[in-house]
């Protein structure tokens, strides 16, 4: 096994709401030539897929939510423009008191002051109003309903371990109670005690000789130096892994060739955080946390190791039907809850990781 190990990076976690009045432009000069551009731009749909944002404060934190924000107003050298946020790659600051340059998705920029004084954040312990001058970016990030393409199983833990695909992978219960989610909604989650608890998978989700997958979850880690298992895609037909160990989260692929390859993050306890995992045959296995790329390592071109039959899949513990390999190699169960658990046959790109993080698909 090897390891890639980064400097501390505190994963902050919250849910925001933005909101505002825009004032309509009602006495627009004539545009320049190149105007139209930007103008196709903003006039898209309003009423699309849900919006996510994800802000870079000034002084280093983060904070991602929903906005409740439809419009802006940006007043430019053009005169006041009005454009719904949907349309909005993001908004830069470059400094305090010069205004913002907003980058559009079909690939158009402009610059202007943003007609807003401060955003109201909703965090999950209350509400604050968040100056624009402390304000470095905000990012868009769109629902896509690509991220139903390549889902093969989905266990949305919502009082019973069934696969919302439909595809027949559901998973059987052994001791898993039902728990508040990441929004503190009762039931939609389950809570592990890190001894019994744990939910068996079936095997053949993933293809050992697959070209790649993605392993989507949200976790919350009690406090606990022992190595704990979050999801285990058995060697019975292709061994991945995923679990917190010595305050860090790891991802592991074992090959054909009986070796085993991780990488690793520092892990946040005692609230939900989002971990991904992608491996791709032959290139590299990632680990990303809420949506952020965190570590990588490159693998050698072999297929995922399988044909141990007693190493059966599980979320929540390693080997679930076979309790003793887990023990014996000092593997133990979760401890915490784990909600919203998503296994893809495809690589899931940084943008899609990030979608599905902040949004939720």
């Amino acid at each position: 096994m090897f390891t890639s190990r980064l400097d501390l990076i505190a994963p902050v976690i919250a849910f925001v709401v933005l909101s505002c009045s825009s004032p309509k432009s009602t006495d627009l000069p004539a545009r320049p030539a190149g105007m139209d551009l930007v103008q196709g731009a903003v006039q898209g749909r309003e009423g699309g897929p849900p919006l996510s944002v994800v802000i870079d404060l000034r002084d280093g934190s983060r904070i991602v939510g929903r906005p409740l924000l439809k419009r802006l107003t940006l007043g430019s050298s053009y005169g006041a423009i009005e454009f719904p946020l949907e349309q909005v790659a993001s908004i830069s600051f470059p400094d305090s008191t010069r205004g913002v340059r907003i980058e559009f998705r079909n690939g158009d920029v402009l610059r202007g002051d943003l007609r807003l004084d401060s955003l109201p954040v909703q965090f999950a312990a209350g509400r604050m109003d968040l100056p624009v001058s402390t304000i470095l970016r905000v990012a868009t990030v769109s629902a896509d309903d690509n991220l139903v393409a390549g889902l093969i199983a989905h266990y949305p833990l919502i009082g019973n371990t069934a696969d919302a695909t439909g595809r027949g992978h559901d998973a059987t219960n052994h001791g898993a109670v039902p728990a508040q989610d990441r929004f503190g909604t009762p039931g939609h989650a389950y809570e592990f005690d890190g001894t019994e608890a744990r939910i068996s998978l079936p095997e053949g989700i993933i293809d050992p000789n697959a070209p790649a997958c993605t392993l989507a979850l949200w976790v919350l880690a009690r406090n606990s130096p022992a190595s704990r298992e979050a999801l285990y895609i058995g060697a019975a037909t292709a061994e991945l892994s995923i679990w917190a160990q010595g305050g860090e989260f790891k991802f592991g692929v074992g090959l054909s060739d009986r070796q085993w390859h991780a990488v690793a993050s520092p892990a946040g306890e005692n609230t939900f955080v989002h971990l991904a995992a992608v491996y791709v045959r032959g290139k590299s296995a990632r680990l990303y946390v809420n949506g952020e790329r965190k570590s990588e390592v490159p693998l050698p071109d072999l297929p995922l190791r399988s044909g141990l039959t007693e190493y059966t899949s599980g979320i929540g513990a390693y080997a679930p039907e076979h309790p003793e390999h887990g023990k014996r190699l000092g593997m133990s169960n979760w401890e915490g809850r784990i909600g919203d658990v998503r296994i893809y046959n495809r690589a899931l790109s940084d943008e899609e990781i990030m979608s599905l993080a902040h949004h939720g698909g």
